[in-house]
């Protein structure tokens, strides 16, 4: 978005990985304003920019001087890492999981 920069006010802030953790953008983000954490492409969530984030907003360990932390979501095609490293140190529960196979089966049968 080039010169466009969040206020860090708004309802919904909507920020890519790179942009948040460039500079000290993210500083103006306070976790008290917000309720909810929803990270696309989830399968990168243990990587050091993301958990960078996370402890920002007091996830995955809540913060002592936040009286609340967001919730957090994640939404991925992939369910694993290459390296192996394992997604449940941050996300500790599968909502949905739906196999590839099993999805093929709806076009096939």
């Amino acid at each position: 978005m080039g010169n466009i920069r969040a206020t860090g006010e708004a309802d919904i802030t909507v920020a890519s990985i790179q942009s948040i953790n460039s500079q000290d953008r993210i500083k103006k983000f306070s976790p008290a304003n917000y309720k909810l954490v929803l990270v696309d492409e989830a399968h990168h969530i243990v990587s050091a920019a993301y958990l960078k984030v996370l402890d920002h907003f007091g996830i995955p360990d809540a913060r002592p001087e936040l009286k609340s932390t967001p919730a957090l979501v994640g939404v991925s095609a992939t369910m694993s890492r290459g390296d192996g490293v394992a997604l449940g140190r941050v996300i500790k529960h599968i909502a949905y999981h739906k196999y590839v196979l099993f999805m093929g089966q709806i076009y096939w049968d």
